[in-house]
């Protein structure tokens, strides 16, 4: 809240605002790949991942007021089969559209990704949740109490179909 009340004094501009909200990771975190930890983390340890990046800028986000929400993605690499999304970045309402933020990309420029910018190398799977597999099984559906038991492999396959 006090990086969002500092960012609301500097800036009047809902824009300016929301970009300042998108290089405030880039400026307090070291990228780590860890475990997700969130944005609180982030802050007080100042590393993270993609995650963590993507959870601070939509925190800062939606503590000046604006809708924000984290997507669950397929970034295309090398490599061609996933157990799971490999990539997290986010997304805020501004001017009547959802526009895409990516503060951990951003990092070096030849991705080609930011604040409204992004190539198509990648797919959005899911929005709102970090695992794509969050939302999609009910309870219940494992014998362990609380847990669910789900297995997924992913493949990217060109237009043809081929690997």
């Amino acid at each position: 809240m006090r990086l969002a009340r500092h960012i609301e004094r500097s800036y009047s501009d809902p824009e300016a605002r929301l970009r300042a909200a998108y290089l405030t990771p880039q400026q307090l975190i070291e990228y780590r790949r860890q475990p997700t930890r969130g944005a609180l983390y982030a802050v007080t340890a100042r590393q993270g991942d993609c995650t963590e990046f993507s959870a601070l800028f939509v925190a800062l986000a939606r503590a000046l007021g604006y809708p924000a929400r984290m997507t669950s993605e397929f970034l295309f690499t090398e490599k061609r089969a996933f157990s799971q999304p490999n990539h997290h970045a986010a997304e805020v309402y501004l001017n009547s559209r959802w526009i895409p933020v990516d503060a951990n990309l951003a990092l070096d420029p030849s991705f080609g990704y930011g604040f409204g910018e992004g190539q198509n190398r990648k797919i959005v799977l899911n929005r709102n949740s970090v695992w794509i597999w969050s939302n999609l099984f009910p309870r219940g559906v494992s014998k362990r109490r609380g847990k669910v038991d789900v297995s997924m492999h992913w493949r990217i396959l060109d237009g043809q179909g081929v690997d």
